[in-house]
C-alpha cells in the first residue's frame, strides 16, 4: 500500500506493532498478495509473511492457512526466523506476472525447490510486485524466511534473481488495443472470456467506473456480455424504474477528471437488490479480503442490447466515484 504521507504503509504498521509494550518477542505473521512491493522494514519487523503463489490468485485461502500454521509453530516452539529480501532491478506489468506463463512459472518452481532443499528455510516467496507504484521498492522481489544462516538463504534468493534477469524480457508484456480485443472476440467460439481494464484497477485505488470496455462492446455489437460499474447515481436512476421499463441513464465515467466520459444508454431494468451475497468459492481472492459474505451496497441490473450491466453503490462514501471520492483515486 502507498499513502500520500507514507510510501511503505505495511512497513510502518509492522514497526508500530513491534514497538508496542511487550511486543518485541511476539511472532508476527501474515499474508501478502503476489503483487506486493516488499520492503526492508517489512522484513525487519515481521517473522513470517507468506505470499500467494498463484496469479490469478486462486490460493488466497491456502496462503492464509500456511501463515496461520507458521504462526502456531513459532508460538509453540519459540523459534524466531529471519526474513531475507532480494530485490533485483526488474519491473514487470501485472500482465507479465501470470504464474501459468514464463518467467513466473519457472520462478515459482525454483522457489518450491529451494524450500525443499533445506529444513532451515520455512518459506520462499516470489513477489511479482506492482509496477504502477512510484516507490523505490517497486517491482519484482524475493524473500526467504529462514531459521538458518541468512547468507545461505540470500545465496538461494540470488539464484532466483539470476533466473529472473536471464528471462526478464518474457515478463515485459504489452496489452492489446481494445479494437484488437474486439476483433479476437468476434472470432472466439469457446467458453467465457474475462476482459480486465488495467487502468481502472480498484485494487490500485481507481473508482471502478470506467466505461471504455462497455463502450467498445456496444460499438462492436458484442452479445451475451456482462460489465460491472461502480455508479451510485445510476443505481438511484435505475431504482425508479419498474422491471422491464426502459430509460436513458448516464453510466460510469464520473470518478475521473480525465479518461472516458459517462455513457448515456437506453437500458431496460432487469432487477434491483440489496447487493448482499455469499461467495460460491471460499478460496477466491475476494474471500481473502472481505470474507465469505459480501455487501456491494444497493445494486441494479440493466440491459442494453446484448450487454448486461451490474451497477452498484458502495455503502462507504469514500468508495464512490464523483464529488465524494477521496483524492487518492488516481491512476498516476
Amino acid at each position: 500500500m502507498v499513502s500520500e504521507s507514507v510510501d511503505d504503509v505495511e512497513g510502518e504498521l509492522l514497526e508500530r506493532i513491534r514497538g508496542l509494550p511487550g511486543a518485541t518477542g511476539i511472532p508476527i505473521c501474515g499474508v501478502l498478495d503476489l503483487h506486493a512491493n516488499f520492503t526492508q522494514r517489512m522484513a525487519d519487523h515481521s517473522d513470517g509473511l507468506i505470499a500467494y503463489r498463484e496469479n490469478p490468485h486462486t490460493d488466497a485461502r491456502i496462503a492464509a492457512e500456511d501463515a496461520a500454521t507458521l504462526l502456531e509453530r513459532l508460538m509453540r516452539t519459540g523459534e524466531r526466523p529471519i526474513t531475507v529480501w532480494e530485490h533485483p532491478p526488474i519491473m514487470w506489468p501485472p500482465t507479465g506476472t501470470g504464474t501459468d506463463d514464463e518467467p513466473m512459472r519457472s520462478l515459482e518452481s525454483l522457489a518450491r525447490e529451494l524450500e525443499r532443499g533445506t529444513d532451515d528455510v520455512l518459506a520462499v516467496n516470489v513477489l511479482g510486485g506492482f509496477a504502477f507504484s512510484e516507490v523505490p521498492e517497486t517491482g519484482l522481489s524475493f524473500t526467504a524466511i529462514t531459521l538458518g544462516d541468512p547468507a545461505s538463504a540470500r545465496a538461494s534468493l540470488r539464484r532466483l534473481s539470476e533466473l529472473a534477469f536471464t528471462h526478464r524480457e518474457l515478463g515485459c508484456r504489452s496489452d492489446l488495443s481494445v479494437s484488437e480485443v474486439m476483433r479476437r472476440l468476434a472470432r472466439h467460439n469457446g467458453g467465457p472470456v474475462v476482459l480486465a481494464e488495467p487502468s481502472d484497477n480498484i485494487g490500485g485505488g481507481a473508482p471502478g467506473d470506467g466505461v471504455g470496455l462497455l463502450r467498445a462492446l456496444i460499438e462492436h455489437k458484442v452479445r451475451n456480455a456482462a460489465v460491472v460499474i461502480n455508479d451510485p447515481s445510476a443505481v438511484t436512476a435505475a431504482e425508479r424504474l419498474r422491471k422491464g421499463e426502459r430509460a436513458a441513464i448516464s453510466i460510469g465515467g464520473k470518478g475521473y477528471s480525465y479518461g472516458t466520459p459517462p455513457l448515456v444508454l437506453d437500458v431496460g431494468l432487469v432487477s434491483t437488490s440489496p447487493g448482499r451475497f455469499t461467495l460460491e468459492d471460499p478460496k477466491s481472492h475476494l474471500a481473502s479480503m472481505v470474507g465469505s459474505d459480501v455487501d456491494m451496497g444497493p445494486c441494479a441490473v440493466v440491459r442494453h442490447n446484448g450487454v448486461t450491466i451490474l451497477l452498484y453503490q458502495p455503502e462507504d462514501p469514500d468508495l464512490r466515484p464523483g464529488p465524494t471520492a477521496q483524492p487518492g483515486y488516481r491512476t498516476d
